[in-house]
């Protein structure tokens, strides 16, 4: 689950900055007698983002906090987050997306050997049409560059309510 509230500052007619609080919650069900996991976090997030007739343009900076009750030594994570988007309009109700994301693991992670102190990179294309001025849905594909031990090429599609 995740809750957020967002604030929206209108700089020009075609720019705005925006502001976003979050809070998630992860339920893990693990089996072979591992214990289940229980995740909680939060982040904050400021973006500037450019609306024009056929374009729309975006960037962001993020930090999010995650921490778990397993009670091991590392059971939390500092992230920090950059990245932009890239939109074209299809019509008045559709938009085709670029987007990538560089994520910073800050956290510091004791006894364990061989931590990456690099970061990774999500790249990836989305599509979204507008149903109403409250419904939208989308989809999309995303690959995770820059991880050693970790190959992850995701298709999504969701559904947003904005209320």
């Amino acid at each position: 689950a995740v809750l957020y509230g967002q604030y929206r500052l209108a700089v020009t007619p075609e720019t705005s900055a925006v502001f976003v609080a979050n809070g998630n919650y992860l339920y893990t069900a693990i089996n072979h007698n591992i214990r289940d996991v229980n995740t909680f976090g939060g982040g904050v997030s400021a973006a500037l983002q450019v609306d024009q007739e056929r374009v729309l343009a975006g960037c962001a900076l993020s930090y999010q906090y995650n921490a778990d009750d397993t009670n091991n030594i590392n059971d939390h994570q500092h992230l920090f987050k950059v990245g932009g988007n890239l939109g074209f309009r299809l019509g008045t109700n559709a938009v085709v997306s670029a987007f990538g994301t560089w994520t910073q693991d800050v956290t510091t992670y004791r006894n364990i050997e061989g931590t990456s102190k690099g970061g990774y990179l999500d790249l990836g294309i989305e599509m979204g049409l507008s149903l109403s001025k409250t419904w939208k849905i989308n989809g999309g594909y995303k690959k995770i560059l820059g991880l050693v031990d970790f190959d992850s090429n995701a298709v999504f599609l969701g559904t947003l309510f904005r209320f």
